[in-house]
C-alpha cells in the first residue's frame, strides 16, 4: 500500500488497488484498532531520516508549512465525529504542519523532515497546547533526529516568533523566517538604525534571474554555476 501511495499520490483507496481483494485488504489495514496515525508517522519519518544519514550533501533545507484540509464537499464518505472544523469553523476538516528536506545546492527534495496533524473543536486529533507549538515541535523532531548536515529552517511570518531564534542559537542550525514584525538588531556599519525595517529599507536592491539551461541543469540535481562558486541559486 505504501508503494502504491508513493506511485500514485492523490488517489483514494479504491483508484491504489489493483483488485478488489488488495482494496478490502487496504481498508482492513486502516480500520484496524491496532493502526495508529502516530505510528505511521512514525515510520515514514524514520525511513526518511535513514535516508538523509547517508546523503553527502553537507547542507538541507527544512522547509515547513500548515495545510488546512477541508472535506465537507466529501463528508458523506468520512466518519464526521473523528474530523474536527477546518478554518472558517464550520466546514468539516483537519490540519497538517509537514517538513519537507531540501538539498541546499541543488535544491532537490530529499525526504519528509517532520510531519503533525491535528484537529480543531471536537475532532479525535484536538490540541491540548496552541497550535504555535507546531513551529517548535519541528526543530524538536530534527533535533532528535540527529542528522549529520546543517539545518536551515524556513518558515512564513506564522513562525517569526523571537523564542525559536532563541531555539536555534549555540547548534550549527539556522532558521529563516518572513518578518512579520520590526525588531531591534544589532547596530553596524551596515546596519546604523538598529530597526529591522529601517535597516532593511536602506539595503541595495539585489538583482536575481534564473537562466532556462540553469534551471533544467538545477532540476537534474547538477549543481547551478554560482553554486560550484559557493553562491546562491540563479545569482546574476
Amino acid at each position: 500500500m505504501f508503494q502504491a501511495l508513493a506511485d500514485h499520490p492523490t488517489a483514494n483507496l479504491k483508484q491504489l488497488a489493483t483488485t478488489r481483494a488488495e482494496e478490502a485488504a487496504y481498508s482492513r489495514f486502516l480500520k484496524n484498532d491496532a493502526t495508529h496515525l502516530d505510528s505511521l508517522i512514525y515510520g515514514v519519518l524514520q525511513e526518511s531520516y535513514g535516508r538523509l544519514r547517508v546523503l553527502p550533501t553537507q547542507h538541507l533545507l527544512i522547509v515547513n508549512d500548515t495545510s488546512e484540509i477541508n472535506l465537507q464537499a466529501q463528508i458523506g464518505y468520512h466518519c464526521r465525529r473523528e474530523l474536527g472544523v477546518a478554518g472558517n469553523n464550520s466546514d468539516a476538516g483537519f490540519f497538517l504542519h509537514a517538513s519537507i528536506a531540501l538539498d541546499a545546492m541543488t535544491g532537490q527534495p530529499r525526504g519528509c523532515a517532520a510531519m503533525e496533524l491535528w484537529t480543531r473543536k471536537g475532532g479525535s486529533k484536538d490540541r491540548t497546547d496552541g497550535e504555535s507549538q507546531k513551529w517548535f515541535e519541528v526543530q524538536a523532531q530534527l533535533n532528535q533526529a540527529r542528522l549529520p548536515q546543517m539545518l536551515t529552517f524556513v518558515q512564513d511570518r506564522e513562525g517569526d516568533m523571537f523564542s525559536l531564534w532563541q531555539q536555534v542559537q549555540g547548534t550549527r542550525h539556522h532558521l529563516l523566517t518572513r518578518a512579520r514584525q520590526d525588531r531591534r538588531i544589532a547596530v553596524t556599519e551596515q546596519c546604523p538604525n538598529g530597526k529591522l525595517w529601517a535597516d532593511l529599507a536602506q539595503q541595495p536592491t539585489r538583482r536575481w534571474s534564473v537562466q532556462p539551461e540553469d534551471q533544467a541543469r538545477c532540476q537534474r540535481g547538477t549543481p547551478c554555476p554560482d553554486q560550484r562558486d559557493g553562491g546562491p541559486v540563479g545569482q546574476r
